[in-house]
């Protein structure tokens, strides 16, 4: 079992990937710094999928993994990594919207009989191109504001198996670009990398919005505050104090702090909910910052760390299946450690509806949900009260009782935030 064989944190392992330049494009920069982040031992050589690669009987001996579009026909086994969906935003006085969706022009290649500089004027990047300046020519003087943004670096790798035209490469170039040293500039066509895309990969810190004071801007989101979790039948909500303990998260998108009483009143039992959406690497749930209690906290101390179960009400009264926990005992930093006040805190990652208390499963969990199309969505779950005797029965009688309950308000969040990006699109 390779999850049971393979220590990402120990391992000294050196993988070879070879990637599309696409997939480079959109994976390279995430998967780097996840390795980086939880397997600092493991080193990735990734190389760029060339030209009749699909025909070599060596690829999977001298590799790892290929990351290709499907179709190609490449040995071994393969399945699906993720899928685009491509969203155009139109406006609704748009002739070439049909009752409610567009219209396709087709743009047809010409022959192979045909010149060079016809098939060029037929290739995708000149085409884009062309329609681009007449938009901005008949737009230029209008009163209406509009945006456009267009890449003339075309992504010209065929979507087919075979090529249009006799003796096409797996990535085809224009015709005027296919001979010479230095057909694309300073190299040749087929020697092109994400090495000539200038600004690839670049930080992202210093592209962060900031205000007129530098101080970095609030990352957008939909809703600030989650709605408020229902007290379940012996419990009662309770007004939660200004300065009522909270976690070191930072970078969620919306949260939610309550507090409750049970059938045996006080202690209370604070529930944290922290929700997270469009992560990046500054602003992430799972991170080295992110901590229930961080080492630069100077009023709480750690002092005890543990896992538990708890096993919540389902929807129809029978027990639904175990939720794993973290569990985490901190006192307030005091000369007098004895008498110090105590808390027991037990929280989760919420990933995409699944909960994990692994970070970097959470990681990787949520790197694939996005790779499949699925978003980032994910959530911290915290539910914390005094350390006393009782304290371990007090939260499991909670989180029993609630869990069903949190669990379907992160979930409506999570389908009202994509059917929200779903009718923006359609817009």
């Amino acid at each position: 079992d390779l999850e049971d064989s393979f220590d990402p944190s120990t391992s000294e392992r050196t993988f070879r990937l070879v990637m599309s330049d696409y997939a480079i494009a959109a994976i390279h920069e995430p998967l780097v710094r996840m390795v980086e982040a939880e397997a600092p031992g493991v080193r990735l050589a990734i190389a760029n999928l060339g030209a009749g690669a699909h025909l070599s009987e060596r690829i999977l001996v001298d590799n790892d993994a290929v990351v290709a579009p499907m179709g190609f026909g490449f040995q071994g086994v393969s399945r699906p990594l993720w899928t685009d969906r491509m969203v155009v935003l139109v406006d609704r006085s748009n002739p070439r919207l049909v009752d409610g969706r567009l219209t396709l022009v087709q743009h047809p290649a010409p022959p192979a009989s045909a010149s060079n500089a016809t098939k060029d004027k037929a290739y995708a990047g000149a085409v884009i191109g062309d329609m681009a300046t007449d938009l901005l020519a008949a737009n230029e003087a209008a009163g209406t504001p509009y945006f456009l943004e267009v890449a003339l670096y075309a992504p010209h790798n065929r979507t087919n198996p075979r090529g249009h035209y006799a003796g096409d490469p797996l990535f085809p170039p224009m015709f005027r670009d296919r001979t010479g040293k230095r057909s694309c500039g300073r190299v040749a066509c087929g020697k092109l990398t994400i090495d000539y895309l200038p600004g690839f990969a670049d930080p992202r810190k210093d592209n962060r919005p900031r205000l007129a004071n530098r101080k970095r801007a609030r990352a957008w989101n939909t809703s600030r505050t989650l709605p408020a979790v229902a007290a379940a039948p012996g419990w009662q909500a309770q007004v939660v104090p200004s300065d009522a303990w909270t976690p070191d998260f930072e970078g969620a998108n919306a949260t939610r702090h309550q507090q409750f009483t049970g059938p045996a009143d006080p202690p209370r039992v604070g529930l944290h909910l922290q929700y997270f959406r469009d992560q990046d690497y500054e602003r992430k749930l799972v991170s080295s910052s992110n901590a229930v209690v961080s080492p630069e906290n100077k009023q709480w101390a750690v002092t005890d760390r543990g896992t538990v179960d708890v096993v919540p009400a389902g929807a129809d009264g029978r027990a639904a299946a175990a939720v794993p926990m973290l569990s985490t005992q901190v006192r307030a930093s005091s000369l007098d450690a004895v008498t110090a006040p105590r808390m027991l805190m037990w929280h989760v990652y919420w990933i995409n509806g699944r909960p994990m208390t692994s970070a970097w499963r959470a990681r990787v969990w949520g790197a694939l949900e996005r790779l499949r199309g699925q978003g980032d969505d994910a959530a911290l779950v915290l539910v914390y009260t005094d350390a006393d005797e009782q304290a371990p029965r007090r939260l499991d009688a909670f989180l029993r009782q609630h869990w069903a309950a949190i669990d379907a308000e992160l979930r409506q969040v999570r389908d009202a935030g994509q059917r929200g990006a779903a009718t923006g699109a359609a817009r």
